[in-house]
């Protein structure tokens, strides 16, 4: 049964892979922007206002 599935995997036009590649890259850019403003908001204590100038500025 496992290796239908792989097979089956496989057997899909290389776009999908493609596509999905690129969801993932998007998500993690995501996270990876999140987790920079969180470790920012939590390093330097200011005001909402300062912390968007430097989301802007990076």
């Amino acid at each position: 049964m496992e290796n239908f599935e792989i097979k089956h995997l496989c057997s899909y036009p290389s776009s999908n892979f493609q596509v999905l590649d690129k969801v993932l890259v998007q998500f993690s850019n995501v996270m990876d922007s999140l987790c920079w403003f969180f470790e920012l908001a939590r390093a330097r204590k200011h005001s909402f206002m300062g912390l968007l100038v430097d989301f802007q500025r990076r």
